[in-house]
């Protein structure tokens, strides 16, 4: 059986019917690895665990170019790296495509509100940092105070990983609030990434957001006035229970991010026979 059909038929039995638990986390959002309990899940990912770049039929020539040169210096004659991606299936309750990324390419950091992310190297290799948000202490205090924060302020976030991954390794999957759901790619060779989406982006409530990290003194400064030091006491809280932390603030897609869809006649380009997934 083609490899696309057979992660679309695994996928369509599993995802309407968790698609709900997902949304909110898994059972516990303490812990992701609780959504291998289900089945179908897990045979969804045992399927991802063993995709290669053969499965595909992945060509890899148009993935080289300015592949020996250091970012920056290829960056500055050509431009960012192009990333591709290649839609391959999408309906109300998921999405499959593959992202294809030149050596030095970023995928910057972005979140996936409220969905759940299915990601499997088929080549190459990629340098990974995410995070997941920390519980809002001041939300309580706050409607007290009638206290309404800006949307673009800095927010604390747990460190969740910062490794290089390859293809030998096996599916990451990041849920709402746990296992990275924000996180950032980072080519170290040219690589083809495979991506399943639960439930997908849309316009209204599950738009990309980008964010840089940030320093958190300016955020501690403004605080002082009606709370001295709790954003130090809390850090230090935060660290000492959960790991390292980082302050993210929201920020426009990053002006040197490109990323592009394929279109249906370049397939002949990047499958050496599309017919076949």
């Amino acid at each position: 059986m083609p490899t696309v059909k057979k992660i679309l038929e695994a996928a369509k039995k599993a995802f309407p019917e968790v698609i709900s638990s997902l949304a909110a986390g898994s059972p516990s959002s303490s812990s992701s690895s609780l959504a291998y309990s289900d089945d179908k899940i897990m045979h969804l990912k045992q399927i991802m665990d063993k995709l290669t770049a053969s499965d595909f039929g992945l060509r890899r020539v148009h993935m080289q170019q300015n592949s020996a040169m250091p970012r920056a210096i290829s960056t500055l004659l050509f431009g960012s790296p192009k990333i591709t991606y290649v839609p391959l299936h999408e309906d109300d309750h998921f999405s499959i495509g593959l992202f294809l990324l030149p050596k030095n390419a970023k995928m910057p950091l972005h979140d996936h509100p409220n969905m759940t992310v299915f990601n499997k190297l088929l080549y190459g290799k990629l340098r990974i940092k995410s995070y997941d948000w920390l519980p809002n202490r001041h939300s309580e205090r706050d409607a007290l105070l009638g206290v309404t924060r800006a949307p673009d302020r800095p927010r604390l976030a747990k460190k969740v990983e910062d490794k290089v991954i390859t293809p030998q390794m096996d599916t990451q999957i990041a849920f709402p609030n746990t296992g990275g759901n924000i996180h950032s790619y980072t080519a170290l060779d040219a690589s083809a990434l495979f991506d399943v989406l639960t439930p997908p982006y849309n316009n209204s409530d599950r738009s990309c957001n980008y964010y840089e990290e940030v320093d958190g003194e300016e955020e501690e400064e403004e605080e002082d006035d009606y709370c001295e030091d709790d954003y130090d006491l809390q850090e230090e809280e935060d660290e000492q229970k959960d790991g390292p932390t980082s302050w993210l603030v929201p920020c426009d897609v990053p002006h040197d991010y490109v990323c592009v869809t394929a279109a249906p006649d370049e397939m002949p380009k990047i499958f050496e026979d599309p017919t076949k997934l």
